[in-house]
């Protein structure tokens, strides 16, 4: 539900956000939104953004039965994947760990640090080395992940830097 809030609010913004965009991401995870919907309204997220990405995951239950319910395709859930130029489409099947399928974007470590790296590196799909371009036949180029991303560190650039003192703790400093 937080994903259709997000989407009809980036539609009211006013038009002085789009030049200069005023974020660099903007990440759909698990979007109960119907596809038709989220077709029209992904272009708010694309003019205001330098960056979208939708995790989506075929075997989510929970957005199953809601297309079940609501007798239309779910962005994060669809049978046809959703592929939108100017839109990173990651699906996320192999890594879901959850019971329903729903919860994947936070109980799965891979997709985790996944997710972790768009904010924190501003790296795109083609620069994450762990996700791989699927074609789908008829509709366009989609991410999977191809391997379990391998165990990332990342630090924090601050005006502190890290150093090691003489007992090899770390010690921040200030310079």
């Amino acid at each position: 539900m937080g994903n259709r809030l997000v989407m009809r609010s980036l539609g009211r913004l006013p038009r002085q956000f789009t030049t200069p965009k005023r974020f660099a991401n903007i990440v759909f995870c698990a979007p109960d939104v119907g596809a038709t919907e989220f077709r029209e309204k992904i272009s708010y997220a694309k003019a205001v953004s330098e960056n979208v990405t939708l995790y989506c995951c075929m075997n989510d239950a929970a957005l199953n039965t809601s297309y079940l319910l609501n007798g239309e395709d779910r962005a994060g859930a669809p049978n046809v994947p959703i592929i939108i130029e100017g839109v990173e489409t990651i699906e996320c099947a192999l890594h879901d760990t959850s019971l329903l399928g729903h919860s994947y974007y936070g109980n799965s470590s891979a997709i985790m640090r996944d997710l972790f790296s768009i904010p924190k590196e501003q790296t795109l799909a083609d620069e994450r080395k762990w996700l791989r371009k699927n074609k789908i036949p008829f509709h366009g180029e989609m991410w999977i992940f191809q391997d379990f991303p391998v165990n990332l560190t990342w630090t924090w650039h601050f005006e502190e830097q890290a150093v090691p003192d003489t007992t090899g703790r770390v010690q921040l400093t200030s310079e």
